[in-house]
C-alpha cells in the first residue's frame, strides 16, 4: 500500500510539473507575440523609450534583433550628459607681499600667472595658469595652492626651531619633503583630526608648528610613513 501511494505521489507531481511547463511555453509564445507586434509597429518609440534600450540586447534583442537594432541610433541622438568645463578669463589674484606682474587686468584661459615677491620673500609654489574668473589651476589640479612670497630667513637653528624659517627640505633619512598645504589637502592625512594645523604653506620647506618636536621636521608625502622625524 505504502509503495501505491508513492507512486501516485510522484505521478501527481509529473502532471504538475507538465502542467507548469505548457503555461510557462504559452506565456513565453504570448510574449514574444507582443514583442514582435512593438517592435514591427513602434520600434523607434520602443528604443527611444528610458530604459527600454537595455532591453534591446536581453529580451527583445532576441527576439527581433534588427529592428532593435535601432536603439544605438535612438541613444545617439539624445543630448549629451556630459558636463563640459567652461574656460575663460581670470581676474588678477592679490598676492600677499607681492605683486601680479601681468601685463593685463584679467589674465587669459591658459595664461601663466606671474608673480613678484617684495624684498626679503622668496616665491614658492608650483606655477599656475588662468582657468576661469578666481580659479587658477596647477599640476595638483588644486586651485586652492596660489604661488606664495615666504618670508625667508637665516638657516640658524635656535631652541627647538620653533621660529625656524630657513629653505632647508630634505630629512634626516635623506627623504626630500613633501608640499605642507598639497599632502593636508589632498587628504593624505585625513585621519589626523588636527591636520588643519599641518597648513603650514605652499612649500616643503622644515618648519616645525607649534614647537612640538625637539627640532624642524617635515611632511613625507607619503601616507605609509606620515611624517620624517628631522632636517637636515
Amino acid at each position: 500500500i505504502q509503495q501505491w501511494d508513492i507512486g501516485l505521489v510522484k505521478r501527481e507531481q509529473e502532471k504538475k510539473k507538465e502542467k507548469n511547463r505548457r503555461k510557462k511555453t504559452k506565456n513565453n509564445q504570448s510574449v514574444k507575440k507582443s514583442v514582435n507586434q512593438s517592435c514591427s509597429d513602434k520600434s523607434d518609440t520602443i528604443c527611444a523609450a528610458p530604459g527600454i534600450s537595455d532591453l534591446c540586447y536581453s529580451q527583445i534583442g532576441d527576439i527581433c534583433p534588427v529592428t532593435c537594432g535601432k536603439c544605438d541610433t535612438a541613444m545617439e541622438s539624445l543630448p549629451s550628459t556630459t558636463n563640459e568645463t567652461t574656460f575663460g578669463s581670470c581676474y588678477k589674484p592679490t598676492i600677499k607681499n607681492g605683486v601680479v606682474t601681468n601685463d593685463q587686468d584679467m589674465l587669459a584661459h591658459n595664461e601663466v600667472l606671474r608673480i613678484t615677491c617684495d624684498s626679503g620673500y622668496q616665491l614658492s609654489g608650483q606655477q599656475v595658469t588662468c582657468l576661469i574668473q578666481d580659479t587658477y589651476t596647477n599640476s595638483y589640479m588644486d586651485s586652492r595652492l596660489l604661488p606664495e612670497c615666504l618670508a625667508i630667513s637665516s638657516e640658524t637653528l635656535l631652541g627647538n626651531g620653533t621660529d625656524y624659517a630657513g629653505t632647508r627640505s630634505t630629512a634626516a633619512n635623506g627623504v626630500e619633503c613633501g608640499n605642507w598645504n598639497a599632502d593636508v589637502l589632498s587628504g593624505l592625512y585625513m585621519n589626523d583630526y588636527d591636520a588643519g594645523r599641518l597648513l603650514v604653506g605652499n612649500h616643503n620647506f622644515c618648519r616645525n608648528p607649534g614647537g612640538e618636536h625637539p627640532v624642524p621636521w617635515c611632511l613625507s608625502g607619503n601616507p605609509a610613513t606620515v611624517r620624517t622625524q628631522a632636517l637636515r
